[in-house]
């Protein structure tokens, strides 16, 4: 039996998420597909345009077999703590033998650089550390510390690429935790990952579609998302509605007038200067975008500022984990063999209702989980607000069968 996973998000899921797992069965020949997808908020800092059960579904209908929840605390963190949950989910499994992802660029390159990062040597570390010291964001003293330490023109313009910021975190992550999951690498097709128009062949981008679905009739998407996920997302624009950064901007206003210096310094991603900032700024607060822009800075990276808010909002703080369990999702009915052999192999606990879960994970479990429910269940209330549709607690949400 040939497993390989797919860390993911699926916002919304697309024809390029489509060809990834196609590529899965026909490239590498891969059995089953498990998917580690994110909640229902984001690495971006954002909230996913629909709620995490329907994109699992999307998933499900579209070639993978099984669908697990990232929990928020690593779905919101940056790039490096997203890489690490995922991994370390997949590996918890026991069964998954290999990972795929997207790159932008050639895969020797790419592993010559994640080893570098996994390795650290004197040298990268002590230009890292004389970058930071003066004013340079983690990102951009990585960057420079690997490219004087690896004398290839392209790295810089590797190290900036979306897809491969990711790729070299999942990269690292294998190489340090000596893992057996092998990676499995695809090129990226299809537009870029940040277009906002959309693509005449099919293979736009997420960020696209997001556009289109904000601005206009979801059928404008129609030919960019797998027919049977096309029809779940139309349903969803008919029952559910979508949610997007802005249905957050007064409930972010409230929360950052109940912080103080001291307080705000518990949360992820906050640190005194950030905070400090936060503080001056937030009278001028008008949108969640717009506050994101304001507050960052050189040294203070939009997604960095983007995520800190996030957590400030849904109260993530610092000690948060996370400590990992794997909660389905959903999964198709003929997935009988991959479940069994998972329910053996598993050295984290395995839940299909949350009901069961105080007995079933450890207390630093629950509170990751604790986190995980509360968000979904914010999640819930703004789209259950903003389209004046029932709210639905994340307690009654079942298991997605296909």
């Amino acid at each position: 039996m040939k497993v390989c996973g797919v860390i993911a998000e699926y916002n919304p899921f697309h024809n390029g998420h489509r060809y990834q797992l196609e590529q899965i069965r026909s490239g590498l020949g891969a059995d089953y597909i498990i998917v580690v997808m994110s909640g229902d908020f984001l690495q971006r800092g954002e909230p996913a345009v629909i709620r995490k059960h329907l994109r699992a579904e999307m998933a499900l209908r579209s070639g993978a077999d099984l669908v697990i929840e990232l929990p928020v605390c690593a779905s919101t963190a940056s790039a490096e703590e997203f890489a690490d949950g995922g991994i370390r989910l997949l590996a918890g499994l026991g069964v998954t033998d290999h990972i795929c992802f997207g790159a932008e660029t050639n895969a020797p390159l790419l592993k010559e650089i994640a080893a570098l990062l996994a390795a650290e040597p004197d040298p990268y570390r002590a230009v890292l550390r004389k970058e930071l010291s003066r004013g340079l964001s983690m990102p951009a003293a990585r960057e420079e510390a690997v490219s004087r330490c690896i004398p290839d023109p392209q790295v810089r313009t590797v190290m900036k690429q979306p897809n491969n910021i990711l790729a070299l975190e999942y990269l690292k992550n294998l190489q340090r935790k000596q893992l057996s999951i092998k990676p499995y690498i695809l090129s990226r097709i299809g537009s870029s990952y940040h277009s906002v128009s959309l693509s005449g062949d099919g293979f736009s981008s997420a960020s696209a579609i997001r556009k289109i679905l904000e601005n206009g009739d979801p059928a404008d998407a129609a030919g960019q998302i797998p027919e049977e996920a096309f029809r779940i997302l139309c349903s969803a624009a008919r029952s559910d509605g979508f949610v997007f950064p802005k249905d957050l901007n007064l409930l972010l206003f409230y929360r950052l007038f109940c912080e103080t210096e001291e307080s705000l310094q518990e949360y992820k991603d906050v640190d005194l200067h950030l905070a400090r900032r936060i503080l001056r700024l937030r009278n001028e607060y008008q949108t969640f975008e717009a506050f994101t822009g304001l507050v960052a800075s050189k040294s203070l990276p939009a997604s960095h500022v983007r995520r800190a808010l996030l957590h400030i909002l849904l109260q993530i703080r610092k000690n948060a984990g996370p400590e990992l369990y794997v909660r389905i999702l959903g999964f198709r009915k003929d997935a009988k063999e991959l479940l069994t052999a998972i329910k053996k192999a598993s050295s984290l606990p395995v839940i299909t209702k949350i009901a069961d879960a105080p007995f079933l994970l450890t207390e630093k479990q629950l509170n990751t989980l604790e986190d995980t429910v509360r968000a979904s269940n914010l999640y819930e209330a703004v789209r259950s607000s903003v389209h004046g549709t029932p709210f639905r607690n994340e307690y009654t949400r079942p298991v997605v069968l296909v």
